[in-house]
């Protein structure tokens, strides 16, 4: 996802929103102008309306009319307004999206419950609320994938490898286990670890961590064998650009790397404005990256920041290289950067955010993106200039063979020692 913008909903916004529902001409409804008496029941059931709807009005009066006649005559039950505009919204939401699959693009419209806007938000901001791991679920508990720096799981000591099997005293009980984990500001949780390397049946190791608010980077490096810099890059945050500079600043003052590597496999996307960044970092000032288009308008996005690496430079891409990621792959490819792995995932759209007064958003396909050429690659994705497939890895093998790849083409290209 690339979040193009967020923006405030008043309630004239939303009645206009909601106006599609009603414009079929089969239904006309009209605000009486005075109190009428309650409809009646006819001998097959069926109420009959206590006015006719005979003034049809603007598309948005219809909706407030229609909503008005519900608070006043339905009868099965209470209903609030809020309860109908959300109910509302969301079957735009689904009608919005049964065209995006029929045009064979993946669904990219959505309601956002408060929780789930909160969650949207941290992953945008590079911060939230936990122990600080990433984690995946295995059949007995949790295995730890990444530690992040500072977190109170750093603080801890757990590591890499390190397996979860109770929280609270309660076994894993599958993804209920991960919100246990984020939990609230200084609430603190007991956990079961079975430490790396230690046999299934060895004795957990008590921990009480207290879940706190930290920052987690989407950003590593590593410096390779034959003078290759390999920066990954998970998610779009925010920070992920600078953390990303910081790496290059690392990888030139050593003076021992002369070719770069920009792994953005699994990367879903992000921040544009983040995406537009590294892009900069790669090319030169005045370079075109990558086109928006919005309802009536078309944009050349153009570099404008500083160029930190003018050297050899792959990208690594795969099929959950999406959004705000394929632009900056598509910028670089653009630019002379070869991309190596497997089509990427084809989501060519971006997404405003529009926050609602329940705390929740409404999320809208507002932009499409376009190479700098003007192709789009929405339901298509981006065609790697060398297509490898990550196959199952060999045991004796430390690299996997698109990391593998990019490195042989790296050797090709520049004087790396090998």
């Amino acid at each position: 996802m690339a979040p193009l913008s967020r923006r405030p909903v008043d309630t004239a916004l939303l009645w206009r929103i909601l106006a599609g529902l009603c414009c079929a001409p089969s239904l006309a409804l009209a605000q009486s102008a005075t109190p009428t008496p309650s409809p009646v029941a006819s001998a097959t059931a069926v109420a009959t309306p206590a006015a006719p709807f005979t003034n049809v009005g603007e598309p948005v009066d219809l909706v407030e009319d229609a909503v008005r006649l519900i608070e006043r005559e339905y009868v099965d039950g209470e209903v609030t307004r809020e309860e109908l505009v959300e109910a509302a919204l969301r079957g735009i939401v689904e009608h919005l999206n049964r065209r995006s699959l029929k045009a064979g693009q993946a669904p990219s419209n959505a309601l956002l419950t408060r929780r789930e806007m909160s969650r949207l938000t941290d992953s945008l901001s590079g911060e939230a609320t936990g122990i600080g791991v990433k984690a995946q679920p295995v059949a007995n508990g949790i295995i730890i994938e990444q530690v992040f720096p500072q977190s109170p799981a750093a603080k801890a000591g757990l590591q890499p490898g390190d397996r979860i099997s109770a929280i609270d005293g309660d076994p894993i009980n599958g993804l209920e286990a991960f919100a246990l984990l984020r939990g609230g500001d200084t609430a603190p949780v007991r956990l079961q670890v079975i430490r790396a390397g230690a046999s299934p049946e060895a004795t957990p190791v008590e921990m009480k961590i207290v879940r706190t608010r930290y920052r987690f980077s989407t950003v590593r490096s590593t410096q390779l064998d034959g003078d290759v810099g390999l920066i990954e890059v998970g998610g779009l945050t925010r920070g992920a650009a600078d953390d990303a500079a910081g790496a290059l600043l690392d990888f030139t003052a050593t003076g021992n790397t002369t070719a770069v590597i920009l792994d953005l496999r699994g990367n879903p996307g992000g921040s544009l404005h983040e995406a537009t960044r590294l892009a900069e970092m790669f090319t030169k000032p005045g370079a075109p990256l990558f086109q928006i288009e919005t309802k009536g308008d078309k944009q050349m996005i153009t570099s404008s920041g500083e160029q930190l690496w003018s050297g050899p430079l792959t990208v690594l891409v795969d099929t959950r290289t999406a959004s705000a990621a394929e632009a900056l792959a598509a910028a670089l490819q653009s630019n002379g950067a070869m991309l190596v792995g497997e089509r990427t995932a084809g989501r060519g759209l971006g997404e405003s955010i529009f926050p609602l007064p329940s705390g929740g958003a409404f999320r809208l396909a507002t932009a499409r993106y376009r190479t700098a050429e003007g192709t789009s690659w929405l339901g298509y994705g981006l065609v790697p200039d060398l297509e490898v497939t990550r196959a199952p890895m060999d045991p004796q093998e430390p690299l996997d063979p698109q990391l593998r790849n990019a490195i042989l083409i790296l050797q090709k290209s520049s004087q790396l020692r090998r």
